[in-house]
């Protein structure tokens, strides 16, 4: 395979001169803690930090082990292609009670033989489009096992059996809200794969290796990196720097949650030495997340483990003429590589690809309607695991100081303050400020005081921007409040063109949430923290009267979370914003946009607990679930019980009403 020598910057990123302040501002911040990572793997002990980056990526991802659980594997067709290749539709248990689609392919002679863990990414079809049906009938052809898995969500996982779905967006995103990441899931179930593999008497247990393609290759990379069954590993179009991420298209499936904390990507492959490592880039690649540059970032730090670790020929690369995706050429170098690795013949040639493409329907688990239950999607699971983790929390014990502590933590909140403000030309009637916090984050302020201090102020704000609030303010302003608004980071004045364009037709903030993740942040925690330091600021006008704090959708929510931390305001109104993050119906599930999730927020205790920790009383005003479904009297009144429930449990009292439209 051809190497190359990087002669790119190691630190910093090109970024174009369209990029915002919030992009330069992501980035900036993603590659300080990128060069800080590249620096530890280049002078620390690797021992040390090969156990804090294994740990943080099973505890950050959720990725979870059941060694014990039974597989079930059950066979439902089998088909025959060119009188040499066997492929077997089968289903297996990944999680208790949850079961994965999946085909093997199996060479006709006398095994065992090596086996093969093969990825897919986002290709419609997922394990039986007409590419993975490529690859994997290829791989079988040079005497191996592969085992094709249905990815989460995906081929034969989607809602509607036999419809295509994007497994990501608000959807995936919706597992954070249980605690869950997509990205964790997948390895989980890519570790039961493995058991799988591991169980079949035509394996050879001790000659196995994983690949896949761009979402499929993060796969492959993944469980590789924790699982130490996998003798070599072969990741196409999809090794880049975790940095380069941060303000680039992709799917929450390859997301890690404060993965940038602990972390960049140079590190997760280095867990895999000393077992072999071969990444396959695309000279014409054209995610930048992919491109090669970025690829030879993370193999110039990756290198130098494996070589401390006496293995320096067991990593390599290989770019190769074409596009993003999987072609003859990835493959033959794939196959080579795990020749190499698993059946020890150097020099190996692979057979070309003989290929008979079939209609998915014949390479199909179920036909269509009878798919059974237990191959949940991410709706159902949603459901399950939010009531699950209801029930749990309402058998134990609410210690109210202690979950402040912890909310503060799963929103990342930021302690701020004011540290200057600047003032600015009025503007219709309205008058201006720049507010510069302790923190540096720069917030455009509009108010107006009132007419009789009495009335006292109102924080208005909304989860897309101040320029929808038109008609409130003026209304406001004519019953004589003051009024005091300003565009919450990332929306109105301080959005970011750039990741609105990198959205496309994604749900609003898909790509600035993500990146905040990345970082360790949320947007709720950084919302929340800014209508904070905008009730301080408006308490040093005037320390007597009233600050009544509304939020408007998904800023409503932000609201919420900031009450319990502000001891500056009277009361908190939510305007057609969620009650809950129990999962509601996949219809409607981009009624909120990316802002709203908030990893592990349900078995914390979800918005009823926030609640009931707030210093003031509540408002919900045609509140909705995650969905945007309306509230009936019925949900209300359920919704009302779970809300005094938790109260009694943490033996507080706080008025909370909802008024239903």
């Amino acid at each position: 395979m051809k190497r190359f020598v990087s002669h790119t910057p190691l630190i910093r990123l090109k970024t174009g001169a369209l990029s915002g302040p919030l992009a330069s501002e992501l980035r900036d911040e993603a590659a300080k803690l990128a060069d800080s990572h590249w620096r530890a793997m280049q002078s620390g002990s690797w021992t040390d930090l090969e156990k804090r980056i294994r740990d943080g990526i099973v505890a950050r991802a959720g990725i979870q082990f059941y060694p014990e659980l039974p597989l079930l594997m059950k066979e439902t067709n089998r088909v025959s292609l060119q009188d040499d290749l066997e492929v077997a539709a089968i289903r297996f248990q990944t999680l208790p009670g949850v079961f994965a689609t999946a085909s093997l392919y199996v060479p006709k002679g006398s095994g065992p033989f090596p086996g093969i863990l093969l990825t897919h990414g986002h290709w419609e079809g997922g394990r039986n489009s007409d590419l993975f049906q490529e690859v994997a009938q290829n791989i079988a052809r040079n005497g191996y096992v592969c085992l094709a898995v249905d990815a989460w969500g995906a081929g034969e996982r989607s809602s509607v059996h036999g419809t295509a779905e994007y497994h990501g967006n608000n959807l995936g995103a919706s597992l954070l809200n249980v605690g869950k990441t997509l990205l964790g899931i997948q390895a989980t179930e890519n570790i039961r794969a493995i058991d799988l593999l591991c169980s079949l008497p035509m394996v050879d247990h001790e000659r196995l290796g994983a690949t896949g393609a761009s979402g499929g290759g993060n796969q492959a990379m993944w469980v590789a990196a924790i699982d130490d069954r996998i003798s070599a590993v072969v990741p196409v179009v999809s090794v880049g720097t975790f940095q380069s991420y941060i303000m680039n298209s992709n799917c929450v499936c390859e997301l890690l949650p404060c993965g940038l904390t602990f972390a960049e990507e140079a590190g997760v492959l280095a867990l895999i030495a000393p077992r072999a490592l071969c990444m396959i880039s695309a000279a014409q690649e054209a995610n930048p997340s992919f491109v090669p540059t970025q690829m030879l970032r993370t193999y110039e730090y990756a290198r130098p483990i494996f070589e401390r670790l006496g293995k320096g020929d067991y990593i390599e690369y290989a770019v190769i003429e074409g596009g993003h995706g999987y072609n003859a050429a990835m493959q033959a170098a794939a196959i080579k590589w795990f020749d190499l690795h698993l059946r020890r013949q150097a020099g190996s040639q692979p057979s070309a690809p003989s290929v008979e493409a079939l209609e998915p329907s014949r390479l199909s688990t179920y036909a269509p309607g009878e798919r059974e239950k237990q191959v949940l999607t991410t709706a159902e699971y949603c459901v399950k695991e939010g009531k699950r983790q209801r029930e749990t929390l309402l058998c134990g014990f609410v210690n109210p100081e202690e979950k402040k502590r912890a909310l503060r933590q799963l929103l990342h909140l930021v302690d701020d303050s004011a540290e200057s403000v600047v003032t600015r030309p009025p503007t219709g009637g309205m008058q201006q400020i720049e507010l510069m916090t302790v923190s540096k984050n720069n917030l455009a302020v509009t108010f107006k005081p009132p007419a009789d201090p009495k009335q006292g102020y109102i924080i208005l704000v909304h989860g897309q921007g101040s320029d929808r609030l038109t008609e409130e303010l003026q209304a406001i302003v004519r019953q004589g409040h003051g009024v005091v608004t300003a565009d919450l980071w990332g929306t109105g004045e301080r959005s970011s063109v750039e990741a609105t364009r990198i959205d496309g037709s994604l749900s609003p903030h898909h790509t600035v949430s993500r990146s905040l993740m990345w970082l360790g942040r949320t947007m709720m925690g950084q919302w929340a923290s800014e209508l904070l330091v905008l009730g301080q600021w408006v308490r040093s006008l005037d320390g007597q009267v009233p600050i009544h704090l509304v939020g408007y959708k998904e800023a409503g929510l932000a609201a919420l979370y900031a009450a319990p931390f502000g001891a500056d305001f009277a009361s908190v109104t939510a305007i057609d914003s969620p009650v809950s993050y129990l999962f509601d119906t996949l219809e409607g599930i981009n009624y909120y946009n990316m802002s709203v999730h908030v990893p592990g927020i349900v078995s914390w205790g979800d918005i009823g607990l926030v609640s009931a920790l707030s210093n003031c009383p509540i408002l919900f005003r045609d509140p909705r679930t995650l969905s945007g479904n309306r509230l009936d009297n019925n949900a209300r009144s359920a919704h009302e019980d779970y809300f005094k429930t938790v109260q009694r449990m943490a033996n507080r009292y706080v008025d909370v009403r909802f008024e239903l439209l």
